[in-house]
């Protein structure tokens, strides 16, 4: 309830099991409640969501070159 470090480790077992959607709203309630480690935690979701995005993009752009 009140421990943060908890918030934020339910929320980086969500994001192990690739449920980032899920484990966003659990870091952010950790880093409201003054959880340093919770940023970490946001932003490597982030990054992910920038390299799923890329990726995407790049195979996506790689398909209509060859369709």
């Amino acid at each position: 309830g009140d421990d943060m470090r908890v918030v934020n480790s339910i929320g980086v077992s969500l994001m192990m099991q690739g449920k980032f959607e899920e484990a966003m709203p659990w870091l952010e309630k950790a880093l409201e409640g003054n959880c340093p480690s919770a940023q970490k935690n946001i932003d490597a979701i982030k990054a992910e969501w920038e390299y799923e995005a890329r990726v995407r993009k790049e195979i996506e752009e790689y398909l209509n070159k060859y369709n």
